[in-house]
């Protein structure tokens, strides 16, 4: 619970604010150490560490989250908005 609050803040803190594909994007399994651009609608795995950034002021971003689960979806409902990948 206690790691739940703790993403959820940071994300809210970071986010200020907050097409439907099935596919699924991993931010934190890319490759690449480059920052994810999220498309309206898509859904992305994040994890501890990860930062989510609103790029424009209208940015609402919906945080899904379980109990003792250690990544989060997070999907882009309106704006746009980047993740940071974490070192």
């Amino acid at each position: 619970m206690k790691e739940t609050i703790l993403i959820l803040a940071s994300f809210l803190m970071v986010a200020c604010g907050g097409s439907g594909s099935t596919d699924e994007n991993n931010a934190t399994n890319n490759d690449s150490s480059e920052d994810v651009n999220m498309t309206q609608g898509e859904r992305y795995t994040v994890s501890k560490g990860n930062k989510l950034i609103k790029t424009s002021d209208n940015a609402i971003v919906r945080i899904l989250h379980h109990d003792k689960a250690k990544t989060s979806t997070v999907i882009l409902l309106e704006g746009d908005a980047t993740i940071l990948q974490k070192p």
